[in-house]
């Protein structure tokens, strides 16, 4: 066996249990799910929810459930489950209501409802999602075989999910969770930026879901600034051509320094731009990595590491199944980019170099 410490995000099991003893009569129980190897936790859930309503219908979703279909199909103990790739997942809930014999109110059918975020506890800030889907096709990413086209959200629609987070709870805080926020820009995010300028909005953005360089100039920078971006997380990957050529075809090195230049000339400081640099993806040269946290650093942004996690359905999950000494096939376990799961023992070693050096710059 392999024994490892690890951390199960989320609510506690007791809070978990308290609130759900709080439904007394519920008709089905969804249950979503995200990270492949945190299925577990999702099991959890599932047994959990099982003891404590027994005939309750158990509805499973989510990234884990439409990666890992078979797996979630033989070891979940969900009743049913939603496969996430379809254009009306909406549609599927109602059918599965139709299914159960579960009424429910004919008006809850509109495009793209609020999430209930306001049955958390202590909520200060707000995930937005303005579009699912992604116009680049990056050898590591499930993206495409999750949301097979872009689909992006109406501007002002948008604009007034987040006027209403900020009206009606107060909160200050957005982070976009899009692949790819800026794509289209004049016609997507510049609406939603501007509507937020003229009704003077005093908020703040973040993007930890990454930004795609090639597309911030300085005009797009000045508003996004103006707008109140306040944490900037660019998607660079790597400084090596040789990298993008194989893998993403998404950005250059000038086209990452012109991008840099315009968010700092915006107003943007050091510690509020973030570039992320990829670690661990299989036949990856570690002099490379190296030199992209070098010059990451050195222009004036903050390298982050970016473990590699290989999923199912992406076109390197077959060299990541070759080259992995785990099992990735039979246990989303080894999915865990924590283990660096396909690399050999040599290149593990000069991990902790490649922390080193990008914890330096992160320090200064």
């Amino acid at each position: 066996g392999y024994l490892r410490e690890y951390y199960r995000y989320g609510i506690s099991e007791d809070t978990f249990i308290k609130e759900l003893k709080r439904v007394k009569s519920p008709s089905a129980i969804f249950i979503t799910s995200l990270m492949t190897y945190w299925y577990p936790g999702v099991f959890r859930a599932i047994d959990i929810s099982k003891k404590i309503h027994p005939d309750i219908p158990i509805v499973l979703g989510g990234i884990y459930a439409t990666l890992c279909r078979e797996h979630a199909n033989r070891f979940s103990n969900a009743d049913l489950i939603i496969d996430c790739r379809d254009d009306s997942i909406e549609d599927q809930i109602i059918n599965i209501l139709d299914e159960l014999g579960i009424p429910y109110d004919r008006k809850i059918k509109k495009k793209n409802p609020y999430p209930a975020f306001n049955l958390l506890y202590g909520l200060d800030y707000i995930c937005i999602q303005t579009s699912t889907g992604c116009p680049f096709r990056c050898s590591y990413c499930a993206s495409p075989y999750l949301f097979p086209k872009l689909i992006r959200r109406d501007p002002e629609e948008v604009f007034e999910e987040i006027l209403y987070w900020n009206r009606e709870y107060g909160i200050r805080d957005f982070a976009f969770y899009d692949d790819a926020l800026l794509f289209d820009f004049e016609r997507h995010l510049f609406q939603i930026l501007k509507s937020v300028i003229d009704k003077g909005l005093n908020i703040r953005f973040h993007t930890p879901n990454a930004l795609h360089i090639r597309w911030i100039d300085r005009d797009v920078a000045e508003l996004m600034y103006l707008s109140g971006f306040k944490t900037i997380r660019l998607g660079l990957e790597s400084i090596d051509d040789n990298f993008h050529r194989r893998m993403d075809k998404k950005v250059s090195e000038e086209e990452f320094k012109s991008s840099v230049v315009a968010l700092r000339e915006a107003g943007f400081k050091r510690d509020q731009i973030g570039t992320y640099i990829m670690t661990g993806l299989p036949d990856q040269d570690i002099n490379s990595i190296i030199e992209s946290i070098q010059i990451a650093g050195s222009i004036g942004t903050t390298p982050y590491l970016s473990e590699y996690s290989p999923l199912p359905h992406t076109p390197l999950w077959k060299r990541a199944v070759e080259v992995s000494p785990w099992d990735l096939t039979q246990e989303p376990l080894f999915h865990n980019n924590t283990l660096i799961p396909c690399w050999d023992e040599e290149k593990k070693k000069a991990f902790s170099k490649i922390k080193t050096i990008s914890l330096k710059f992160r320090q200064r």
